[in-house]
């Protein structure tokens, strides 16, 4: 059943805010108002995970100028979106603007009077929106919890749906909840959810002893595939001391050709030390003859 008993009340109040506005502004609205769909001011909406279905209905329950159907695309479930939204005096067709906004995958187009909402669910491809249904046994699980010291078969079978629920709800989504069934005579348990979903149940059997459910070892290698790992493994290392010998008789040749232009800008150091020696003997003969005077 939807959500009409409340929905009602609001269409209710709605109307009532409505006609009080429009006695306010002096009777009936202007003509340009009546003539555009959706252009009717709406008091205020207050939608809490409501369908969008139920918002459609109630907008236009809300403004009788106002026609729109939601279209789903193949795949996508009755379940999205779930419009949670609260707004006060705005128009039915800036609500319709809103809501294209917030929520992807909505796709409005205007049909003549009618608006159609395009709804395509952005995750129908996704395995999370994916539901399987699995039976997992319990008497195991159960059987340690009484070896645990629960004597009670039937305490240690609620103590054991107690964890699986409380893991389950660290990974419900809004607007899905995963389906638990017990068979008591054979401590048997149908689960229905996705795959995270399931992955946590999974993982809760494990904590409580459910040795089946854990991922199997991986098969040791044949002697033939380690020596072939063993001789791949020899290749690379092979390639890589090659490629390190590369290198460092490259850059012993960069350290040989540098310190050969080092000795030779040395050698050239000495040749122009040795001409400004010489070129200063010549430009200052005085000193020479100065030094040769014989002495008094």
């Amino acid at each position: 059943m939807r959500v009409w008993n409340w929905l009602l009340a609001g269409i209710v109040v709605g109307l009532m805010g409505v006609a009080f506005a429009d006695g306010e502004a002096g009777g009936a609205p202007s003509p340009a108002a009546a003539e555009e769909p959706g252009a009717q001011i709406i008091p205020e909406v207050n939608f809490q995970s409501v369908a969008l279905e139920d918002c459609v209905d109630f907008l236009q329950a809300a403004c009788k100028s106002f026609h729109a159907v939601v279209v789903r695309a193949p795949g996508s479930s009755g379940d999205y979106p779930l419009i949670t939204l609260k707004l006060k005096k705005v128009s039915v067709n800036e609500i319709m603007q809103v809501l294209e906004n917030a929520y992807p995958g909505i796709t409005p187009n205007q049909v003549g009077s009618v608006l159609c909402l395009n709804v395509q669910e952005p995750e129908a491809g996704n395995p999370e929106r994916q539901v399987g249904v699995h039976v997992y046994p319990l008497n195991g699980v159960v059987q340690n919890q009484v070896q645990a010291g629960i004597d009670d078969p039937k305490k240690a079978l609620d103590h054991v749906l107690s964890l699986i629920k409380a893991t389950l709800t660290q990974v419900a989504r809004v607007g899905h909840e995963p389906v638990l069934q017990v068979h008591e005579e054979t401590q048997t348990l149908i689960f229905k959810g996705n795959a995270s979903e399931r992955a946590a149940l999974e993982g809760a059997l494990v904590a409580l002893g459910d040795e089946s459910l854990k991922p199997a070892a991986a098969p040791a290698p044949s002697p033939e595939a380690a020596r072939s790992d063993l001789e791949v493994q020899k290749a690379v290392a092979e390639g890589l001391v090659d490629d390190l010998k590369k290198k460092l008789d490259s850059a012993t040749i960069k350290v040989e050709e540098a310190q050969k232009s080092l000795q030779e800008i040395s050698l050239e150091n000495e040749r122009l030390k040795i001409r400004l020696e010489m070129l200063q003997k010549k430009e200052d003969p005085g000193a020479k003859n100065e030094h040769n005077a014989p002495k008094e």
